[in-house]
C-alpha cells in the first residue's frame, strides 16, 4: 500500500518537472546539425529559444551547452548589458536602456526566462562593435559628453573622434550669451521655424519616455553664423553689423588675454553692447582654430 504523503510528494516533483521543460532523462542522440546550431546560436539566442527550434527540452539544451563551454547570452564576448554599458560610459542605466528602447542605440531587448512577463523584467544588450562605433558619432554627444567617460579605452575612442570633429554642441543659452541676447525665446522660434539648424534631444534623462518636452542643441559652427536684428531701420542693422566679430577684433583679443585681461574687461573696452560671456566664447572658438 502506497504511503499518500509520499505519492503526494513523487507527484508535485513530477509536475515541477513538467513546467520546466523536464521529460525523461534519457534523450535522443544531437546531429551534427544540431550542434552546429548550438554553436552558432549560444550566447546569441536564449536556451528555450534554441530548444524551441530544435524541439528539445531546456534542461537538455543548457545541459549541452554548458558541457561545450558555451557562452549564456548574458556572457557572450560579443556583447555588453546596458548596465555596463552605463557603467563603462558614466551615465544612469536608465539612459541607456531608453536609448534601446527607442532604437537610438541599436540593440537587442530579451523578456528574462523563468519570470512571469513584468515591466521592468527585461534584459537589454548591444553588440561591442555596435556600441563602440555609437559612441564616436557626434550626433550622440548631446546625450553624454565624450570627454567624461569614465572607462579609459571608450574614452581614448570618444577623444580622438571629437578631436577630429573640431566642433562642439551648444544650447540656447550659449548662443544667446555669445550673441549679447538677454533671453533665448527668438533663439527657440528660429529653431522651431528651421531658420537655425539644430537638433532635438528627447527624454536625456531616460526616465520619461512619454515626456512631450525635449532640450535642442545648435552645433557651435551654426550658433556664431546666426544673425539676430531687433528693432526696426537701418539704426538697427548697423548696430548688428557693428557686434560682428572682425579679424582686427579677433586680433586684439587674443592680445588681450595674452596680456592678462580678464573677460568682464575686454568686454568694457569693446562697448556697452558687449558682455563677458559673449567676449567669452568667442576666445574658446579662437584658441580652438589655432589648435
Amino acid at each position: 500500500m502506497f504511503d499518500p504523503i509520499e505519492l503526494a510528494v513523487s507527484e508535485a516533483v513530477r509536475l515541477d518537472r513538467g513546467a520546466r521543460g523536464y521529460i525523461h532523462p534519457v534523450e535522443k542522440r544531437w546531429t551534427a546539425e544540431e550542434e552546429t546550431f548550438l554553436q552558432e546560436n549560444a550566447g546569441v539566442l536564449y536556451d528555450a529559444e534554441i530548444a524551441g527550434r530544435m524541439e528539445r527540452t531546456v534542461v537538455a539544451v543548457h545541459i549541452r551547452r554548458q558541457r561545450a563551454g558555451l557562452p549564456s547570452p548574458l556572457r557572450h564576448p560579443d556583447f555588453i548589458t546596458a548596465n555596463r554599458a552605463a557603467a563603462m560610459l558614466g551615465v544612469d542605466a536608465h539612459k541607456v536602456s531608453w536609448w534601446i528602447d527607442s532604437g537610438l542605440l541599436p540593440g537587442v531587448i530579451y523578456e528574462k526566462q523563468g519570470r512571469p512577463n513584468k515591466a521592468g523584467l527585461y534584459i537589454r544588450r548591444v553588440r561591442v562593435v555596435t556600441f563602440k562605433r555609437w559612441i564616436t558619432r557626434p550626433l550622440n554627444w548631446i546625450y553624454f559628453d565624450p570627454l567624461a567617460i569614465p572607462d579609459p579605452a571608450l574614452r581614448r575612442l570618444a577623444g580622438l573622434a571629437y578631436a577630429r570633429w573640431d566642433d562642439e554642441w551648444w544650447t540656447p543659452r550659449q548662443l544667446a550669451d555669445y550673441h549679447g541676447l538677454d533671453d533665448t525665446h527668438w533663439i527657440h522660434q528660429k529653431l522651431r521655424r528651421g531658420e537655425i539648424p539644430g537638433v532635438q534631444a528627447f527624454n536625456r534623462g531616460g526616465r520619461h519616455p512619454d515626456a512631450a518636452w525635449s532640450n535642442w542643441f545648435i552645433r557651435r559652427s551654426d550658433a556664431v553664423q546666426a544673425r539676430f536684428i531687433t528693432g526696426k531701420g537701418n539704426a538697427q542693422r548697423v548696430r548688428a553689423e557693428e557686434q560682428s566679430w572682425s579679424p582686427g577684433a579677433d586680433a586684439w583679443l587674443l592680445r588681450a588675454r595674452a596680456a592678462g585681461m580678464i573677460y568682464r574687461e575686454i568686454a568694457a573696452r569693446m562697448g556697452p553692447e558687449w558682455n563677458e560671456k559673449r567676449v567669452f566664447y568667442r576666445y574658446r572658438i579662437l584658441i580652438k582654430e589655432l589648435k
